[in-house]
Protein backbone atom coordinates (compact mmCIF):
# COMPACT_ATOMS: atom_id res chain seq x y z
CA UNK A 1 0.00 0.00 0.00
CA UNK A 2 2.99 2.77 0.87
CA UNK A 3 4.44 1.97 -2.43
CA UNK A 4 1.10 2.52 -4.49
CA UNK A 5 0.65 5.89 -2.63
CA UNK A 6 4.53 6.47 -3.32
CA UNK A 7 4.32 5.99 -6.57
CA UNK A 8 1.19 7.87 -6.97
CA UNK A 9 2.66 11.15 -4.93
CA UNK A 10 5.58 10.79 -7.95
CA UNK A 11 3.85 10.69 -10.66
CA UNK A 12 1.72 13.84 -9.26
CA UNK A 13 4.88 15.44 -8.81
CA UNK A 14 5.82 14.79 -12.21
CA UNK A 15 2.85 16.04 -13.73
CA UNK A 16 3.11 19.25 -11.89
CA UNK A 17 6.82 19.87 -12.66
CA UNK A 18 6.41 18.93 -16.35
CA UNK A 19 3.22 21.33 -16.16
CA UNK A 20 5.08 24.29 -15.42
CA UNK A 21 7.97 23.58 -17.66
CA UNK A 22 5.62 24.08 -20.57
CA UNK A 23 4.22 27.29 -19.28
CA UNK A 24 7.76 28.43 -18.60
CA UNK A 25 8.76 27.38 -21.74
CA UNK A 26 5.85 29.54 -23.83
CA UNK A 27 7.01 32.41 -21.10
CA UNK A 28 10.85 32.29 -22.46
CA UNK A 29 8.77 32.15 -26.42
CA UNK A 30 7.12 35.16 -25.86
CA UNK A 31 9.96 37.07 -23.98
CA UNK A 32 12.38 35.61 -27.12
CA UNK A 33 10.09 38.19 -28.74
CA UNK A 34 10.72 41.87 -27.73
CA UNK A 35 10.34 43.79 -30.81
CA UNK A 36 8.03 42.40 -33.65
CA UNK A 37 8.60 44.44 -36.16
CA UNK A 38 12.50 43.60 -35.84
CA UNK A 39 11.35 39.32 -35.37
CA UNK A 40 9.87 39.83 -38.74
CA UNK A 41 12.20 41.73 -40.18
CA UNK A 42 13.81 37.69 -41.19
CA UNK A 43 10.63 37.43 -43.69
CA UNK A 44 11.43 40.54 -45.67
CA UNK A 45 12.38 38.60 -48.47
CA UNK A 46 9.65 36.43 -48.67
CA UNK A 47 7.58 36.73 -51.29
CA UNK A 48 3.92 36.47 -50.50
CA UNK A 49 2.26 36.17 -53.46
CA UNK A 50 4.43 33.23 -53.97
CA UNK A 51 3.83 31.51 -50.73
CA UNK A 52 0.14 31.77 -50.84
CA UNK A 53 0.06 30.87 -54.48
CA UNK A 54 1.60 27.67 -53.97
CA UNK A 55 -0.97 25.01 -52.33
CA UNK A 56 2.05 22.48 -50.83
CA UNK A 57 3.45 25.27 -49.10
CA UNK A 58 0.65 26.67 -47.71
CA UNK A 59 -0.79 23.63 -46.25
CA UNK A 60 2.94 22.56 -44.84
CA UNK A 61 2.16 26.07 -42.70
CA UNK A 62 -0.89 25.10 -41.52
CA UNK A 63 -0.49 22.03 -40.77
CA UNK A 64 2.38 23.15 -38.70
CA UNK A 65 0.37 26.22 -36.77
CA UNK A 66 -1.88 23.56 -36.26
CA UNK A 67 0.39 21.32 -34.73
CA UNK A 68 -0.60 18.72 -37.01
CA UNK A 69 2.49 18.11 -39.58
CA UNK A 70 5.95 18.92 -39.16
CA UNK A 71 7.39 22.08 -39.10
CA UNK A 72 10.03 24.02 -41.33
CA UNK A 73 12.10 26.96 -39.93
CA UNK A 74 10.11 29.53 -41.37
CA UNK A 75 6.77 27.89 -40.28
CA UNK A 76 8.09 27.56 -36.99
CA UNK A 77 9.43 31.31 -36.14
CA UNK A 78 6.27 32.09 -37.63
CA UNK A 79 3.79 29.91 -35.27
CA UNK A 80 5.96 31.49 -32.23
CA UNK A 81 5.05 34.84 -33.27
CA UNK A 82 0.78 34.16 -34.28
CA UNK A 83 -0.23 33.94 -30.77
CA UNK A 84 1.96 37.25 -29.72
CA UNK A 85 -0.09 39.44 -32.77
CA UNK A 86 -3.20 37.59 -31.77
CA UNK A 87 -3.16 39.19 -28.20
CA UNK A 88 -1.28 42.16 -28.66
CA UNK A 89 -1.27 43.61 -32.09
CA UNK A 90 1.86 44.29 -33.94
CA UNK A 91 2.94 46.92 -32.43
CA UNK A 92 6.13 49.14 -33.86
CA UNK A 93 5.25 46.98 -37.36
CA UNK A 94 6.31 48.50 -40.66
CA UNK A 95 2.95 49.15 -42.71
CA UNK A 96 4.39 46.69 -45.49
CA UNK A 97 4.99 44.21 -42.33
CA UNK A 98 1.02 44.88 -41.02
CA UNK A 99 0.29 44.69 -45.21
CA UNK A 100 1.80 41.12 -45.43
CA UNK A 101 -0.48 39.86 -42.01
CA UNK A 102 -3.41 41.42 -43.68
CA UNK A 103 -2.96 39.63 -46.91
CA UNK A 104 -1.81 35.96 -45.56
CA UNK A 105 -4.90 36.12 -43.12
CA UNK A 106 -6.92 37.08 -45.02
CA UNK A 107 -6.14 34.65 -47.65
CA UNK A 108 -6.47 31.44 -45.85
CA UNK A 109 -9.88 33.51 -44.30
CA UNK A 110 -11.41 33.39 -47.13
CA UNK A 111 -9.74 29.88 -49.04
CA UNK A 112 -9.53 28.36 -45.91
CA UNK A 113 -12.10 28.55 -43.80
CA UNK A 114 -11.92 25.63 -42.08
CA UNK A 115 -8.49 25.93 -41.45
CA UNK A 116 -9.25 29.62 -40.63
CA UNK A 117 -11.80 28.99 -38.08
CA UNK A 118 -9.05 26.66 -36.48
CA UNK A 119 -6.19 28.71 -36.15
CA UNK A 120 -8.52 30.95 -34.51
CA UNK A 121 -9.21 29.06 -31.93
CA UNK A 122 -5.88 27.72 -31.11
CA UNK A 123 -4.37 31.30 -31.29
CA UNK A 124 -7.31 33.64 -30.68
CA UNK A 125 -9.94 32.12 -28.49
CA UNK A 126 -11.43 35.46 -27.88
CA UNK A 127 -11.79 35.51 -31.61
CA UNK A 128 -10.74 39.83 -31.21
CA UNK A 129 -7.33 39.81 -31.63
CA UNK A 130 -6.97 38.53 -35.28
CA UNK A 131 -10.13 40.52 -36.63
CA UNK A 132 -7.85 43.42 -36.71
CA UNK A 133 -6.24 42.01 -39.47
CA UNK A 134 -9.34 41.22 -41.49
CA UNK A 135 -10.63 43.74 -44.20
Amino acid sequence: MVDYRFKTTLLVCCMMLAASARSETAVAEEDDIKDMSAYLKRFSSVNIDQVLSNERVINSHIKCFLNEGPCVQQSRELKKAIPIIARKGCEGCTDRQIAVIKKALNFIRTKKPIEWERLVKVYDSTGTGLKQFIE
